[in-house]
């Protein structure tokens, strides 16, 4: 503000000042001289009519009126030391009456002149009251249904074009108690408030389903949501896991015993995990087998499935977005957890910068246990799988008997992972909001392995066989990320979104295998042989080497626009840069590799109606411009879901939902050809580019809600995905062993990379039940999934079922708090009909080798090789302290309780018969059987 115009202001004020003191002393005087008679009068709840009748009777004024304008309406007013003409208009103030007074004197009413409606707007923020986090999704609804809003990502609504005067609204959102009030919204202004929501007491924080829920909008349809409780729950590996928490939502299937899932039988890589809405890339850690962040360092992770809207992206299957805690949480500043497997801890804080504006911090941080501690359970599981499978040995040996088998001699292995999270939220002032996110996540395995050979002899040979073999098996996967965010509300009816992020991922492998007759040397002891093989290993013919990386930056604009209070319209632009490289190795198949840069321009449009109180629909559409092909794909989705608040049945909503979408950057999966390769795939990103078509898929899904109680939630949904177009690796092409000649090197995609077609359909039941008496919660779950593929080249052009695929499954769960402190959590797990039963590389390597069987087995008919059904029964014990400021939990778990002997897969090993044929036993890779394990968390 200039200092004229304060100047201008403060001389207003002090002539204003004196004016009023002149006045006053003005009125004095003329009281003092006689002033006319005041009256005291107070209504408390009459009639308008019996108002006025008293009026006149208590200051002998005359009044007309015709009594057929006189409205039927009682009033609460009060009238100090007023006369009459004052009190005769507070009276009649708010009943559309007038009063014109006559020379006589008399007083005469008249219906009040009728002045144009005029309109104001509601805007606010809600948040939660303990700890003033956002609380994105409420909703805010007109006690007279004649509209509402949600609150979007910071918390904020906007309800424009209400009627001037007072409105009754009511505050809802899933966890928390309601809140109801009363607003005052003024003619051409904005009523601006914050609502504080209390958090609703319940036995724990169950999965809160944000599509499906009493006045949940359309657009947050299908949209799963896990809070700490299950982002913190001890998974089967001993430890929490915030990325296998997501087995817990229906629809989602993890590919048994690692941390890679898929969404409603989706193919690997068709759907994209986030952090803070940024891509990460192939987030491992412990050579896949658990997930790549620390479960403190996440406040909620949000799953979009089938038939997500315009808004989430471009994907096949979904799209899961974990959110950092910005240092808001209801834990103590301070936490340290440790488990057998890796050790976490996080820091946050809250102040307040004098004359600016209010900061939350968070850092966390996780490092594994492995050079201190090595879990048993978790080496014998590692020995178990890190063996010579004789099969694949023989194709990569060509000169090698096929009378094979190996005996481990020695195993070694180095574990190393850390991730680091930092997030900051900065609130300058009510409308604006600041949020900064960072992640670095490291990754190693390493694997030393010797073997000996078990004496069966070559046939017709002259030479000795090789009686030792060395191999090394090295991985190491980073990832970063880097995002700022600025939420900005701009007025009652628009709020803007601004972000930029940066997320980079690179991966490495290096495999050798090699053995003594390789190495040109003999008789040597075992302990020499191996020495020498492990100083040799650099040099031997038999090593690959794969490498990918992929940095990707983006900038983001958003806009929300509450056009009515029946009407939301949003959109947005996205400018996305991508760098990328990967060379597969030109070892076990042929080369593929590629080093090039891609630019995508993307925006959406999404339409939200509000057509009744019970019914709403929303409709929106993505672009996405593609500048190496000067193509815009379209993506055009819709939605429409029904809320019934009274039925037989309590509480139902329904959702119908679908649409067309497309993937832009696609994941491959090939198979880890390597004789004692622990980690099945590897996996390797790589934009779309001219040659090749555009994944496409269209969806449609179906889910219900209903509360027949308030105790009770059941919850049924169903999809149908139709897949013309993915990509997939053509092994037949990627299939060449050096030994056999010259192998090429492939560049273009579509040299590697074939069209697929695929099909999805499934359905789910789930039940949840609180029984509050005795502060136990029951869950149930049944899901039935198929998923079929079809790629021209393989198994005969039919449609198989997808690696994955596990098309039924079922899990109950109980979790029952004993006493305050103590806690108790069965949950029983099955899988039925996953089929693939032999080791991936099986059919994506040795079926193409010429069409050769292996006795009985040809690994040409994937579904035909099933698997024994999956069970495990785990159970945990907690036991929460406090001690002054400062908390302890304790935790003991036992996982698959029932020591059921879980078949991963299958392998072959050669033997001779009696009459000098060769036959193939079956063998069964294990998971862990009984498994206890302790961890302990520290609050301060």
């Amino acid at each position: 503000m200039s200092l004229r115009k304060i100047a201008s202001i403060t001389s207003r004020f002090i002539i204003a000042v004196f004016l009023i003191i002149g006045l006053s002393g003005s009125l004095y005087a003329q009281k003092k001289a006689g002033s006319p008679k005041t009256y005291t009068l107070i209504f408390k709840g009459v009639s308008l009519q019996r108002a006025l009748q008293r009026l006149v009777k208590t200051t002998n004024i005359n009044l007309v009126y015709d009594p057929a304008i006189m409205p039927d309406r009682d009033i609460f007013k009060t009238a100090r030391k007023e006369r009459p003409k004052a009190i005769l208009r507070t009276i009649l103030k708010g009943s559309d009456l007038d009063f014109v007074q006559l020379s006589s004197g008399t007083y005469v009413l008249t219906p009040a002149p009728r002045k144009p409606q005029r309109y104001g707007n509601l805007a606010g923020r809600v948040i939660d009251k303990r700890t003033g986090q956002p609380l994105a999704g409420a909703n805010v609804m007109l006690a007279d249904a004649s509209g509402g809003a949600a609150t979007d990502r910071t918390g904020h609504f906007n309800i424009p074009k209400l009627k001037k005067g007072y409105h009754r609204i009511t505050i809802s959102y899933v966890g928390y108690k309601p809140v109801r009030d009363t607003v005052w919204v003024p003619s051409d202004a904005t009523t601006s408030l914050n609502f504080s929501l209390a958090s609703k007491p319940i036995l724990v924080e169950p999965i809160r389903v944000e599509g499906i829920q009493q006045r949940r909008p359309a657009s947050r349809s299908f949209t799963d949501a896990l809070h700490p409780s299950q982002i913190t729950r001890q998974q089967d590996m001993g430890t929490a896991d915030a990325v296998k928490s997501l087995n817990s939502v229906s629809g989602i299937n993890f590919d048994l015993p690692l941390a890679e899932f898929n969404i409603q039988g989706g193919q690997t890589g068709s759907q994209q995990l986030r952090l803070d809405g940024v891509p990460i890339y192939d987030p491992v850690s412990m050579g896949q087998l658990i997930g790549a962040f620390s479960p403190w360092a996440i406040k909620k992770i949000v799953v979009h499935k089938a038939g997500f809207s315009a808004a989430v992206g471009s994907q096949l299957s979904g799209v899961v977005n974990m959110v950092q805690d910005v240092g808001d949480s209801t834990e103590a500043p301070f936490l340290f957890q440790a488990n057998p497997l890796n050790l976490n801890g996080r820091v946050t804080q809250q102040f307040h910068a004098k004359d600016g504006p209010d900061v939350n911090l968070m850092v966390a941080a996780r490092m594994n246990t492995w050079r201190w501690f090595q879990d048993p359970k978790m080496k014998q599981m590692l020995q178990n799988w890190d063996q010579l499978d004789p099969l694949i040995t023989l194709n990569l040996f060509k000169s090698d008997s096929s009378d094979t088998f190996y005996e481990t001699q020695n195993h070694s292995y180095n574990i190393t992972y850390y991730d680091v999270h930092f997030a900051a939220k900065i609130r300058h002032n009510k409308f604006n909001r600041t949020r900064i996110s960072a992640y670095f996540g490291k990754n190693l395995l390493e694997t030393d392995l010797a073997s000996t050979n078990i004496a069966i002899p070559y046939m017709n040979s002259g030479s000795l066989p090789p009686n030792l073999y060395y191999s090394y098996d090295h991985y190491n996967w980073t990832n970063y990320m880097a995002k700022i965010e600025h939420d900005w509300l701009i007025n009652a009816r628009i709020n803007a979104t601004f972000s930029g992020y940066i997320t980079h991922h690179s991966f490495d492998h290096n495999y050798v295998l090699t053995n003594n007759k390789r190495s040109h040397f003999y008789n040597y002891s075992l302990r020499q042989a191996q020495s020498m093989l492990e100083s040799n290993a650099s040099q031997s013919l038999m090593r690959t080497g794969d490498q990918n990386a992929l940095t990707q930056s983006s900038a983001r604009f958003t806009l929300k626009y509450q056009a009515s209070r029946n009407y939301t319209l949003s959109g947005g632009i996205r400018a996305t840069d991508l760098n990328y490289r990967f060379n597969l190795s030109d070892l076990y198949y042929n080369n593929a590799h590629s080093r090039a840069r891609s630019f995508l321009i993307s925006g959406y449009v999404q339409n939200d109606f509000l057509l009744s109180p019970k019914t709403s629909f929303s409709v929106g559409s993505r672009l996405t411009f593609v500048p190496s092909r000067d193509l815009v794909f379209a993506e055009p989705r819709l939605a429409f879901k029904y809320d019934e608040p009274q039925t037989p049945v309590g509480y139902f909503s329904a959702k119908l939902a679908g649409g067309i979408y497309r993937q832009f950057i696609n994941q491959f999966d090939i198979s880890n050809v390597g004789p004692s390769a622990i980690v099945p795939s590897l996996k390797f990103w790589a934009p779309i580019d001219y040659t090749t078509t555009v994944p496409e898929a269209y969806h449609i899904a179906f889910e219900s809600l209903m509360e027949p109680t308030n105790s009770w939630k059941i919850r049924v949904n169903s999809y149908y995905k139709w897949i013309p177009t993915r990509l997939v690796l053509n092994y037949k092409q990627l299939s060449s062993f050096p030994f056999y000649g010259q192998y090429a090197g492939y560049s273009s995609q579509h040299q590697f990379i074939a069209p697929a077609s695929a099909y999805a359909y499934g359905a789910s039941a789930s039940a949840q039940k609180f029984i509050h008496p005795l502060k136990l919660e029951l869950k149930g779950r049944y899901q039935y999934s198929i998923s079929r593929q079809r790629i021209p080249y393989r198994f005969n052009g039919n449609y198989e079922p997808l690696s994955t695929s596990q098309p039924e499954k079922a899990d109950i769960s109980a979790q029952w708090r004993i006493i305050s402190k103590l806690t108790l959590l069965m949950q029983w797990q099955s899988i039925w009909g996953r089929s693939w039963g032999f080791r991936k590389a099986y059919y994506d390597y040795l079926s193409l080798q010429g069409n050769r069987s292996y006795g009985n087995y040809s690994f040409n008919d994937p579904v035909h090789d099933r698997l024994p059904r999956y069970s495990q029964l785990n159970a945990g014990l907690s036991y929460q302290l406090s001690i002054g400021g400062a908390s302890m939990q304790f935790r003991v778990d036992v996982f698959n309780l029932l020591n059921h002997k879980n078949v991963l897969n299958w392998w072959l090993t050669p033997y001779h018969n009696n009459n000098g044929s060769i036959s193939y036993h079956r063998r069964a890779r294990r998971m862990t059987g009984f498994r206890p394990s302790f961890s302990i968390k520290f609050n301060y």
